[in-house]
């Protein structure tokens, strides 16, 4: 098994969630509103050395 590495950095992301009508053909036990996710990347963070 590999061993995994440390990555230097992080990504950023701002994001919201939008009430939208259901999407067709979603199952019957979902209600008339679903929750949608926008999420946009806005960067990425470099970590400093300790």
């Amino acid at each position: 098994m590999a061993k995994k590495e440390m990555r230097d950095f992080t990504l950023a992301f701002t994001g919201k969630r939008v009430q939208v009508d259901k999407p067709e053909g979603a199952p019957a036990w979902m209600g008339d509103k679903a929750w949608k996710q926008q999420v946009k990347k806005v960067g990425i963070d470099k970590l400093e050395e300790v």
